[in-house]
């Protein structure tokens, strides 16, 4: 069986006799099922990785920098320009032709025109993947300027559509009635574009509450977050109800 064979989510030009080593920028030492591999370890681990994440928040909590602060940076060349191009109509992100013609208009634009080496191209997932595959697929030096970034944007809003179904009937709800958001923040339409601001503003106000409050109830215990979770390991947790399951 070949690798490719047991993953529906890997096509079979990746694994081909073909296929480019990456010439320098790939790392070939990385298997092709690193970052599965990856999530997996960091699943069988969550009780250390939360724990790793509230000694974060909590360490920022305490240096009074803010949770929701945002570093005062000046780039040292100046602000960085903005550069709107006129649209390709009827191109998405979904088929590899697409892309190919979003990448053809940033080759003619920054590389041809503008006569600039390399190019950082930030896309959603799905342009990462489809970007990423076509660079290693390539047999020639076709995409040698491109570097292709996975977006953190889309990432950031599917995880919090998560917690908000994973958390609204054990305590965001509570959170919106009595903040009195309930204009803005709902159960069933939050997946919709033109609510992703009001979810990602609502739960970062959700972390930042819960960690004001832990820190203003407990004070210095929680200096010491190992200590803490074993002192109070007999408390039970949202998900962990006396006559309920978590759904």
């Amino acid at each position: 069986m070949h690798a490719h064979d047991s993953n529906p989510f890997m096509p079979s030009f990746l694994f081909s006799a073909n296929s480019r080593t990456g010439d320098g920028w790939q790392r070939t030492h990385v298997g092709y099922h690193a970052t599965y591999r990856r999530i997996n370890g960091v699943l069988e681990n969550s009780d250390a990785t939360l724990r790793d994440f509230w000694k974060q928040m909590l360490a920022l909590r305490d240096q009074g920098t803010g949770l929701l602060g945002h570093p005062d940076y000046t780039p040292p060349a100046g602000a960085s320009t903005l550069i709107y191009q006129p649209p390709l109509y009827d191109t998405g992100t979904a088929s590899y032709q697409d892309v190919r013609r979003i990448l053809a208009r940033i080759h003619d634009y920054h590389i041809k025109c503008l006569g600039q080496r390399i190019v950082l191209v930030v896309g959603d997932h799905q342009t990462y993947d489809r970007m990423l595959k076509l660079k290693i697929n390539s047999t020639s030096n076709e995409y040698s300027w491109l570097v292709p970034l996975p977006g953190e944007f889309h990432f950031k809003w599917h995880v919090t559509l998560a917690l908000h179904r994973l958390w609204w009937k054990r305590l965001a709800g509570w959170f919106c009635a009595t903040a009195g958001m309930i204009e803005t923040i709902n159960e069933n339409s939050m997946e919709a574009a033109d609510k992703i601001k009001y979810i990602l503003d609502f739960y970062s106000r959700v972390c930042l509450a819960i960690i004001t409050y832990l820190s203003k109830v407990f004070g210095a215990e929680l200096r010491d977050v190992d200590a803490f979770l074993v002192a109070h390991a007999g408390n039970l947790g949202a998900c962990n109800p006396p006559h309920d399951t978590c759904e």
